[in-house]
């Protein structure tokens, strides 16, 4: 599939675009133009880099927060973890969507675009069109349909343009140099295409389920061997996920191996995830992770997957970083009632937090691993609750991947 959808795209990159009838005649003085235009649009945009910078940062924020979610599904066809991917994402990341942020920079960039074109006494689809028509001129060599007039003028202005458009060429040579397409006869993958990075949306997807949701705010301690799983589902979802950890052993350096486990059912298939890692100490609340073996779904057996640097440090504090105040919980505490979840009745003391989209509510008791039986998200508009509910605990947890 990703050769697949890779070819298509290279290919649609260098494929030849028919050009309209009302097509800008290219001159001197419209190519003369255009560079005017290129060059005011760079340097309007150069003005407003800080503003971009700013919103891209707040992009990545809200990335890091709700990316472990919709990876895996968007990348594997599978929909692990979607009901909580959708459970009080407005009260968590501050957005409804990526894309509800980058629409402000859209913005920025197209008055900065609109601005050039005109200054130039070009329209904006004039000015877009003829972008579209001088790549293809210029980076990848296609001058089909030029008349005599025009393929001189476009000729005379080679240097000026293939110092804007010559990265294109370098493209076109990579394609060369793979017979044309993405992977040539014998089907050659692109360079990189295959790498850890797959495994990685999957145990990035894992994770989010459990510490980015909110859920474990609250967490308690875990003693070697002890496990829980749980269950999780959303208002407007039928399919099921199960979620599993389990403190495997201690180390005497500390360092700690706990068993992750994702089954996510939709229909007749299940999606399972298998993940053990060892983490160790550092600093207050956070852990790092040195190394993991993994079992992906239609995998046979476990393997050792690779840790990179920069997604080693885990927080075991939730989302937040650190634990809310005595005071904040006290006000925050409902009272203690009796609750019942698939692993059965508990007297639990329910917690309840409010913000700008909704609320959440903790069930803590300390008749468990962990200290909580129940979490629920309620959006403030009903759409997308989420819950997830104790399904079953105990002891004598033990690798089911080899580990030690």
């Amino acid at each position: 599939m990703l050769a697949r959808l890779s070819r298509v795209a290279l290919l649609l990159l260098v494929a030849p675009i028919a050009i309209g009838a009302q097509e800008i005649e290219l001159t001197t003085d419209v190519l003369d133009r255009y560079v005017t235009a290129y060059d005011k649009e760079r340097e309007d945009l150069a003005a407003l880099d800080p503003q971009l910078r700013e919103i891209d940062q707040r992009i990545r924020r809200f990335r890091e927060c709700k990316i472990a979610f919709e990876a895996a599904g968007s990348a594997t066809r599978s929909r692990l973890g979607g009901i909580a991917a959708r459970a009080g994402v407005r009260a968590r990341c501050g957005a409804n969507s990526e894309a509800d942020i980058a629409k402000e920079k859209d913005e920025l960039r197209e008055a900065a675009t609109a601005g050039a074109a005109r200054a130039s006494g070009f329209t904006v689809p004039q000015f877009s069109r003829l972008r579209t028509r001088l790549e293809r001129i210029y980076g990848y060599g296609d001058r089909a349909g030029l008349s005599a007039s025009e393929l001189e003028a476009v000729n005379a202005r080679t240097e000026r343009f293939s110092s804007i458009y010559g990265a294109g060429q370098a493209i076109a040579d990579a394609l060369a140099g793979l017979g044309g397409g993405a992977a040539g006869a014998g089907g050659r993958p692109l360079p990189g295409q295959w790498t850890a990075d797959l495994s990685w949306m999957y145990i990035g997807q894992m994770f989010g389920m459990m510490y980015a949701t909110g859920a474990n705010v609250f967490d308690g301690k875990y003693e070697p061997g002890q496990w829980t799983q749980w269950t999780m589902r959303g208002s407007d979802d039928d399919n099921s996920t199960m979620v599993e950890r389990a403190f495997i052993s201690r180390a005497e350096d500390g360092g700690e191996w706990w068993r992750y486990k994702t089954i996510y059912a939709q229909g007749n298939r299940a999606d399972t995830i298998v993940v053990e890692g060892l983490f160790k100490p550092a600093g207050e609340g956070m852990q790092q992770l040195v190394r993991m073996r993994g079992r992906m779904p239609g995998d046979t057996e476990a393997n050792e997957l690779m840790v990179p640097d920069h997604m080693t440090t885990l927080s075991s504090l939730g989302m937040f970083g650190s634990r809310p105040t005595k005071e904040s919980v006290d006000g925050a505490t409902v009272g203690t009632e009796s609750v019942t979840t698939p692993s059965g009745n508990f007297t639990a003391k329910r917690v309840r937090f409010g913000g700008a989209g909704g609320r959440q509510e903790w069930w803590l008791t300390e008749q468990v691993p962990g200290g909580w039986v129940k979490y629920q998200v309620t959006p403030s508009d009903g759409d997308g609750s989420f819950v997830m509910e104790l399904l079953r605990h105990g002891t004598g947890a033990r690798s089911e991947l080899g580990v030690p």
